[in-house]
């Protein structure tokens, strides 16, 4: 005889029993007992492709900011899983608008920022600008 199966999500899908624990890292020691904090789920995109695009950058007009072609997990800590863990950026140009160039004593322009990433492939890009920063 077949058990019957669940109805619902929820008799499917069982929560963690109240004495499961987690660790987590804290930016420093407390010293004192620690408020209240937040426990959340991050958002991720597990699977991420970004194919045969033509980027035209401005350039750049201050030094607070640069255009830049992809940013990736912009300003992640890099504390916890990565946000994007598989990334394919493949078969773009990155250029600057009209062949401009980016002033002298500014940021320049960036074709690609990326943190926060589990894997990355990155293949077969064309990069035009006049300033350029290593890959890390």
């Amino acid at each position: 005889m077949m058990a019957a199966r669940p109805r619902s999500s929820a008799a499917r899908h069982q929560l963690p029993s109240p004495a499961t624990k987690f660790n987590f890292l804290l930016p420093a020691d407390p010293t004192s007992n620690a408020t209240s904090g937040y426990y959340g789920r991050l958002w991720q995109n597990h699977r991420l492709a970004i194919e045969g695009n033509i980027f035209d950058l401005v350039p750049t007009q201050a030094n607070s900011w640069s255009p830049t072609a992809i940013a990736l997990g912009w300003g992640f800590s890099g504390l916890g899983p990565p946000i994007f863990s598989q990334a394919l950026a493949a078969r773009n140009i990155v250029r600057h608008v009209d062949g401009q160039s980016d002033p002298g004593g500014l940021n320049p322009s960036s074709a690609f920022v990326v943190s926060g990433c589990g894997k990355l492939l990155e293949r077969e890009n064309v990069v035009d600008l006049n300033y350029y920063v290593p890959i890390q």
